[in-house]
Order: C-alpha cells, then structure tokens, then sequence
C-alpha cells in the first residue's frame, strides 16, 4: 500500500511538471504570435490570462497527497501537517474562485486563501526541517550492521 501511495505521489509530479511545461510553451508561442493551429484555440478559451491557475490544480491535489502522508506518518508534527492540508485545501477552493471570477487570487480575500499555504512551504515546514529534521516512525527498527564472522 505505502509502494501504491508512493508511486501515485511520483506519477502527480511529473503530470504536474508536464502541465507546467507544456502550459508556459504554449503560452509563450501564443504571445510570441508563433502558435499556429493552437493560437485560435488559446485565445476563444482565453487559457492566457488564467495559465497559473490551471497549474494549481495537480500542486494542490500533489499537496494534498503529501500533507495527508505527513499527517498519518508523523514524520513531522501533526500541527504542522494540518497546516499544509488546510492550506491545500484553500488553494483547491480558490482555484475554481478565480475561474469562475468569484475572487482574485492575487489581491484581497484571495490572498487570504493561499496565506496558509504560503505559511506552510515557506516558514513553518522549511524551519522545522532544518531544524529538526523528519521524527523517526516508532515502528522503524534500529539497523545495526552485522558482525563479522571470526576467521578461523
């Protein structure tokens, strides 16, 4: 199960990477008036003015995963933890805001969503790191090298 936890963190990643790069190239041959057949499409969904926002969407749910296993491992405090998943979980709510055109992620109530996050990758999470480092799990056993047999 933890193998199965682990390769689908991985595997959000790399779409998340993906979704990242193959946004901003398209986004940067549109304003460069180099898109050719995908230009019409970019500009009747009007992807250019909202292209960050489409790249929260795997960071959240990848966020999510993450603080969810931070949370149930314990390998960081449990305040900690909940700090990121509630910061997630605004960023996931905030998103389709913005879309919408409900609020401004950039300014105003909008700020107020991704305060949490920010706090979390930012301040508390990088200082707790470095400072402390990961708790060990209390099941995780001791590794002590082997004795080496007496020649004889």
């Amino acid at each position: 199960m933890k193998r199965l936890i682990a390769v689908t963190v991985g595997i959000l990643f790399f779409v998340q990477m993906a979704t990242a790069m193959a946004g901003s190239s398209l986004i940067e041959a549109f304003v460069d008036g180099e898109a050719g057949q995908g230009r019409y499409l970019l500009k009747e969904l009007q992807v250019v003015p909202n292209h960050l926002l489409w790249v929260y969407i795997p960071t959240a749910a990848g966020g999510l995963i993450l603080t969810y296993l931070l949370f149930v491992s314990r390998l960081v405090p449990r305040p900690i933890a909940i700090l990121g998943i509630v910061g997630y979980a605004a960023l996931s709510l905030g998103v389709p805001l913005d879309l919408l055109g409900v609020l401004n992620l950039n300014d105003g109530s909008g700020l107020v969503l991704l305060a949490p996050g920010g706090l979390f990758e930012a301040v508390v999470l990088p200082i707790w790191l470095i400072a402390k480092g990961f708790t060990a799990p209390p099941s995780a056993k001791i590794f002590t090298a082997p004795a080496l047999a007496p020649a004889s």
